[in-house]
Order: structure tokens, then sequence, then C-alpha cells
């Protein structure tokens, strides 16, 4: 099975285009202490936006963090984002 063509490859990005264009994506980090090198003041109520078009949202009425990537097809910066930290997260909607 050829993975690695160019068949393939537009496949991929037509299915991530129809997935995450002009949307929200919203994902709950696995581990409630992972994003929290990303805290500036460590407050119980805090929102963040490391990246332009992430948002990290921390909230007492939830123990683990919402992160929220921005038009994940066409931002960058948010595809980088979910590249470097999928392993961390999981997806709950849009």
């Amino acid at each position: 099975m050829e993975i690695n063509n160019f068949g393939r490859s537009s496949e991929f990005d037509q299915n991530f285009k129809r997935q995450f264009y002009g949307t929200q994506t919203i994902f709950r980090a696995i581990n409630p202490y992972f994003f929290n090198f990303l805290r500036p003041d460590g407050a119980i109520e805090e929102d963040i936006e490391p990246l332009h078009g992430v948002k990290i949202s921390w909230s007492s009425k939830s123990r683990l963090p919402v992160i929220i990537l921005e038009n994940l097809e066409i931002n960058e910066e948010a595809q980088l984002f979910y590249q470097m930290y999928e392993s961390q997260i999981v997806g709950i909607g849009m």
C-alpha cells in the first residue's frame, strides 16, 4: 500500500480542509498540568493565546484546560501547535 504518493497526499488535504476550514476546533488536555508552563501567573481562571489562533482556557469549573484552535486548515501557527502537542490533547468538538 502506497501512502507517500501524490494521490494519498491530496486525499488527506481534502479531508483536512473539510474537517477544519473556517471553524474552531476544541480540544481538552489529557494531563491537567501539561500546559501550566504557558500560564504567566497561575491564576485559577485564565485565558491565554500563546500563538495566533490558539487559545488555552483554564476554569475552576473544569480540572482540564480547554484548547481552541481557530481555522486549523489555514492557520499555520495553529497547525504547528497541533503538530507539537497532538499527543497531549483530545478533540471534543467544533
